[in-house]
């Protein structure tokens, strides 16, 4: 039975022209590319590069050539590929790396009842993963997600990892973002897009995620000067 959403695929704001972009991309330091996050890890609608602290030489941005000014560990550069008015709103979603030991599925090596995340799918049927925990319906693949029904299914090469935490609870806004929403081109300067600037926290302090965890940003922007009542 599918879900009748109930406002029927309109989203209602008191806000003019309101636009929603988002990112993900994973941390990496040591990365080559001198971006502070993986190579070709950036994914998302309206965000032309990120830049995190990196211990190789900073390097230029992929889309217009910006170079990334290696922000201090724990903070993130974030260039939005259009101009904006206003931000209302910034949302993080983290996750942390996997554990990096691999456990066989064929023995006794699992715990029910523990979440669980596909690294190796091997030789192991679709039946075996099912019975592991899988849920039905769900296609057995590398990075799946289930929690354990039992220890082992005594087959299969398949392999899974733990998932391991990012290191950090939540992040803030650094400065005022409203004011680097709309950078005018210097010089011929091709780097046009606004700015956001956050920062990673555990508790309260500023902390670097952990190598390898996976960032995703949300934000909740206006691309108009109209202001409504209350604004």
């Amino acid at each position: 039975m599918s879900t009748t959403w109930i406002n029927r695929g309109h989203f209602y704001a008191p806000h003019v022209r309101p636009i929603l972009v988002d990112c993900e991309f994973q941390v990496s330091a040591s990365d080559t590319g001198g971006l502070g996050i993986v190579a070709g890890s950036l994914r998302g609608q309206g965000v032309t590069n990120v830049f995190m602290h990196t211990t190789a030489t900073p390097g230029k941005g992929p889309i217009n050539g910006l170079l990334n000014p290696n922000p201090a560990a724990g903070y993130a550069y974030i260039q939005l590929s259009d101009n904006f008015y206003k931000l209302y709103m910034t949302e993080a979603t983290l996750r942390g790396p996997l554990s990096g030991t691999n456990l066989a599925v064929d023995a006794t090596a699992l715990t029910p009842g523990v979440p669980y995340v596909i690294s190796v799918l091997g030789t192991t049927t679709s039946a075996d993963w099912l019975a592991l925990g899988v849920p039905p319906g769900v296609t057995p693949a590398v990075g799946v997600p289930f929690i354990a029904k039992v220890s082992g299914t005594g087959s299969g090469s398949g392999q899974v990892q733990l998932q391991s935490a990012s290191g950090v609870d939540h992040i803030e806004l650094v400065g005022q973002n409203s004011l680097t929403l709309g950078p005018t081109p210097v010089g011929g300067s091709p780097n046009v897009g606004g700015f956001i600037l956050v920062a990673f926290y555990l508790n309260t302090t500023v902390t670097a995620p952990t190598l390898g965890s996976t960032i995703r940003l949300s934000f909740y922007m206006s691309q108009s000067s109209v202001k409504v009542d209350g604004e």
